[in-house]
């Protein structure tokens, strides 16, 4: 979520921007279906909607797969879907609460899925607006104990009669949706064991009450259950993902921490109780934790999209082993790393810990689970059900409750390869195309027996080798992601004709998820550099025969322009010359204009030319921390390590790069002002610390591909006469050691660090140093930076600058408004700059 989404949420008590970013979270992790409605609307309802961008749909369903329809009364009854706008000053669990309150105030639901994505396209008086929507199912927990004849729907058994008497199209398609997903999957699930847990959980809430209010406060304090020194050890079991579930948060606070604590994009908080999940959503206001309603049995989620699976004390509330194993494999599959928190029988701990769970937990909270293990039956079971899958670590940790058994499962990398070789001939030919042109084209497709396939959006992510000759002569490595859950990872070779038309032969490997960064770090070590990125949104129409696959593709690339390709395959060479051409001959009236260079390099050639004419680049000036190696994030969690142990003290990376990386070193400031340290804390010894846990990391930062990956490309500018500098904010001892690390003592020509300079970035005396020890004019040079320290240091000093995101901890967004080029990686720049030289270099020698 943005900064200004949560600063204006605080400042107006709105929840816009969670909303907005609730949605997007949504959209990453589970596999909605898409719906889009185009339609002209009345004044009114088109102000409406301007009001309320986003809405929830809300359709419930009983146990026979009946569903809970709204009667909508015209000149016949027809039926509609639940729901409505969601108020700025609410959440999607809000809208879904008060949604469900509508229809009786007596239901009880959960299961709340997402499962369709809309967007409803209006447009009134030439003026078009999207009104965006999510579609959640929830069963009905309580029918058989309300009196239904009292909601003014009813529950309607799903049929083609019934689905026609749905007059919206989006509600209709909903219930389509629902009816594959009922058949297939819902009505398979046992939901008697959860319903159970989930009544204790509400007939017991007083007690809770008690528990938390009196128990915790006075008997099992944080100081006795040893709470920061637990909390140390799960944060470092969890390291810095990103991406993170509690599969069974209850009413823990925990997952505040988790994100606050973590390099955290999200938090998942996931809970079999519904009303459990509106307690907490209401409680927690960290705008990075959000909640969803899941068995974690038959957990939704996309396949390996989470970094960490957290899990606490639940496997000893698994009714069987079905359950038990049923849920440590859908964790797996649905994270990369599973870190599993569970408390050892207390029969073996005996004392305090076994009458506390006996009389306690058991006896007056109504705990249901009772299916404890020993560290030998734990042990095993994940040993045995993660044999040759997983790299298991085992950890233990006693308190005032019992001894914690706690297990890190690392999932071993793996790349699913579908199909081994899809080896095709293809031949292409691409033109530039306008609206006139590509109605044209449609018009004449469609009569000729064209079929539409699809439309959708296309990443491609395009490699070149170290030397640039994937660039000379177009060889194609590509990894396209598209909206199925697969990558493909391609390979055309190069062209024999630099037309708008090539013949190539093609070969094609299906990847998953979990193969894909592993697949780009096998290539970056192979020597292969990404070249260039390609957002495109592509409409593909098609016709086969039983030899050729015909596809025309129109294709629109932000900020570049229109196209259409036609495209024509065969496993059969020989013909597909003669075919192509008659396959093209349809369209020579349409005087259609080539378009002859890949997208690849039409892309390249405008990057280039934003940066200027990189043949005249003699000197370079790089970063170091951040730019060439990820550092930063190292050094943040060094920071986070000894403010944890040796302070209490939890720091988000917003606040630390706020005001550690870009206001000069104010984050002992900041915290002292708001007392969460000790005035009396003295600056330099905490630092110590801080650097000699940095020192002792030194390894991680210099093991990691993107650095290795960074220096190789810097040689190979050395070897091409340019200038080198190194600039950084870093103390030398550090430089030295990592440079060292990296066998890149020499590389550089000049080296200015924190230890050379009486002012730090965003001053500019170390540019200027530099500067004056280089022979290179600082017309002809470039500094690559990654943070606006360092930008506007560049700057200072008269110097051009880039700034790249690889391995830097801020994001693109915080770059806004800064006139700088940003670029995802350092290496794309790099290998551009290297082939400009290398090519000056071949014709000196011409």
């Amino acid at each position: 979520m943005g900064n200004v989404d949560i600063l204006c949420d605080k400042i107006f008590k709105e929840s816009v921007g969670e909303t907005r970013f609730a949605f997007e979270v949504y959209r990453e992790i589970y596999d909605l279906n898409d719906i889009t409605y185009k339609g002209e609307v009345s004044k009114r309802l088109y102000d409406y909607v301007k009001q309320r961008k986003y809405f929830i749909l809300l359709l419930i369903y009983d146990n026979e797969g009946k569903v809970y329809l709204e009667k909508n009364m015209q000149d016949k009854l027809f039926w509609s879907v639940p729901g409505g706008s969601i108020y700025k000053s609410e959440n999607i669990h809000n809208a879904i609460k008060r949604t469900s309150e509508k229809i009786s105030k007596e239901i009880k639901i959960g299961e709340v899925e997402p499962i369709a994505y809309i967007k409803n396209k209006f447009t009134y008086d030439s003026q078009e607006y999207e009104h965006n929507g999510l579609a959640f199912i929830a069963r009905i927990r309580n029918k058989e104990d309300i009196n239904t004849r009292n909601f003014t729907g009813s529950f309607v058994e799903v049929t083609e009669e019934e689905l026609e008497s749905i007059n919206r199209f989006a509600n209709r398609e909903v219930v389509r949706i629902f009816e594959k997903r009922f058949k297939k999957f819902i009505n398979t699930q046992k939901s008697d064991f959860q319903d159970d847990e989930i009544s204790t959980n509400e007939n017991y809430k007083s007690r809770y009450l008690l528990h938390n209010n009196i128990i915790k406060k006075y008997i099992l304090t944080d100081k006795r259950k040893r709470k920061n020194e637990f909390n140390m050890i799960i944060n470092k079991a969890i390291g810095s993902a990103e991406r993170i579930v509690d599969v069974s948060c209850g009413e823990d606070s925990f997952l505040s921490k988790l994100a606050d604590l973590n390099l955290t994009k999200y938090v998942i908080g996931n809970d079999i109780s519904w009303s459990q999940i509106e307690i907490l959503s209401s409680k927690i206001k960290n705008p990075k934790v959000l909640f969803t309603n899941h068995n974690a049995v038959y957990f939704p989620f996309k396949e390996s999209i989470f970094d960490v699976s957290y899990c606490s004390n639940t496997l000893h509330h698994m009714p069987g082993k079905d359950h038990l194993i049923g849920m440590l494999r859908k964790m797996f599959e649905v994270s990369k790393k599973i870190v599993i928190v569970e408390i050892e029988d207390p029969k073996i701990m005996g004392g305090f810990p076994y009458v506390l769970n006996k009389y306690w937990y058991m006896g007056f909270l109504g705990d249901v689970g009772g299916a404890y293990l020993s560290k030998e039956a734990f042990e095993e079971l994940l040993n045995n059900l993660f044999e040759n899958e997983a790299e298991i670590n085992y950890n233990y940790f006693t308190n005032i409750q019992g001894r914690y058994m706690i297990a890190e499962i690392v999932k071993k990398h793996k790349i699913s390869i579908k199909n081994n070789e899809n080896k095709v001939f293809v031949k292409q030919g691409k033109f530039e195309l306008d609206d006139k042109l590509k109605d044209e084209i449609l018009q004449y497709i469609k009569k000729i027996g064209y079929i539409y396939k699809t439309k959708g959006k296309e990443e491609d992510l395009y490699f070149t080798d170290s030397e640039g000759e994937f660039i000379d002569n177009r060889t194609c490595l590509r990894i396209r992601k598209n909206e199925s859950k697969d990558f493909i990872l391609t390979y055309k070779g190069e062209s024999e004709d630099y037309s708008n038309q090539y013949s190539k032969r093609e070969f094609n490997v299906s990847i998953n998820k979990e193969g894909l960064e592993k697949t780009k770090k096998i290539l970056e070590m192979l020597n292969f550099y990404k070249y260039v990125k390609i957002n495109k949104e592509r409409i593909i129409y098609t016709k086969s025969t039983k030899e050729y696959e015909y596809n025309i593709y129109f294709d629109e690339i932000k900020n570049i322009g229109s196209f259409v390709e036609f495209e024509i395959i065969s496993d059969d060479k020989q013909k597909l010359e003669d075919k192509f051409n008659e396959f093209m001959s349809q369209f020579k009236e349409l005087n259609l204009i080539p378009a002859c260079e890949p997208y690849r390099d039409i892309i390249s050639r405008k990057q280039i030319g934003k940066l200027g004419d990189l043949k005249n680049i003699n000197g370079i000036l790089f970063d170091l921390d951040g730019t060439i190696v990820p550092s930063e994030k190292v050094f943040f969690e060094s920071w986070q390590f000894i403010l944890g142990r040796d302070y209490s003290v939890q720091i988000e990376k917003e606040d630390y790069i706020k005001y550690e990386l870009e206001n000069n070193e104010k984050l002992m400031v900041y915290l002292k002002a708001r007392k969460e340290i000790d005035e009396k804390v003295d600056k330099k010894e905490m630092m110590d610390k801080v650097y000699e846990e940095y020192k002792d990391r030194i390894d991680v930062i210099t093991s990691e591909t993107e650095g290795l990956k960074n220096i190789r490309l810097i040689k190979k500018l050395k070897e091409k006469g340019l200038e080198l500098a190194l600039v950084t904010s870093s103390k030398k001892e550090f430089v030295k050691n990592i440079l060292n690390k990296l066998d890149a003592d020499d590389v550089f020509d000049v080296i200015i660090s924190r230890d050379d300079v009486e002012k730090y970035k965003p001053d500019a005396e170390s540019y200027l140093k530099a500067l004056n020890k280089m022979k290179t004019s600082k017309e002809k040079c470039i500094v690559f930076e990654d943070s606006k320290r360092g930008i506007e240091a560049a700057k200072r000093a008269g110097l051009k600058c880039v700034c790249v995101l690889e391995n830097t901890l801020a994001t693109k967004d915080s770059f806004e408004g800064i006139e700088v080029d940003v670029f995802d990686e350092l290496a794309e720049i790099l290998i551009k700059i290297y082939d400009e030289h290398k090519n000056i270099k071949e014709l000196e020698e011409c």
